[in-house]
């Protein structure tokens, strides 16, 4: 079995935040289980954090994204996904979305399905996050993590 790399695009976490979505509709993107009920900001004055910080979550994805083999098999390049979801005060996750670019071979459409679910699934299994901080308190931030799978 093959390891998969897992890295932050060099680009700005808020650059994409408020583009439209590309691909969520017709495809096989559950809606996010948890739908986040308040406000939540897209600038705050200190940023959302996985335990561990951004080299402990790249490992924590790489170990539980799992690359369909039918996309391997067929040389598809996924090219970047772009991962939205919201963090809360508390530290949960909600609203998890994965944006990625269009795609017209069915073969290469259906392991694209299968991967947006496992990101999808990698992202619900994370620990609990430190939340952003604004004005001295938690708020709820939403976070835009763009992820390029290296083979």
């Amino acid at each position: 079995m093959r390891t998969w790399l897992v890295r932050l695009l060099q680009t700005s976490l808020f650059a994409i935040t408020l583009q439209m979505a590309l691909t969520t509709a017709g495809h096989a993107q559950p809606k996010p289980r948890r739908t986040y009920p308040g406000r939540f900001y897209t600038s705050v004055e200190k940023l959302a954090q996985f335990p561990g910080g951004r080299e402990a979550m790249l490992r924590f994805l790489a170990d539980n994204i799992e690359y369909p083999n039918v996309l391997d098999r067929i040389q598809y390049k996924p090219g970047p996904v772009t991962v939205r979801f919201i963090v809360a005060p508390d530290g949960a996750l909600y609203d998890i979305t994965v944006d990625s670019k269009p795609v017209t071979n069915p073969e290469a459409e259906k392991g694209m399905d299968t991967y947006r679910i496992s990101i999808i699934r990698a992202i619900e299994k994370m620990p609990r996050w430190q939340p952003a901080q604004l004005d001295g308190g938690p708020v709820a931030m939403l976070y835009t993590l763009p992820l390029q799978v290296d083979n």
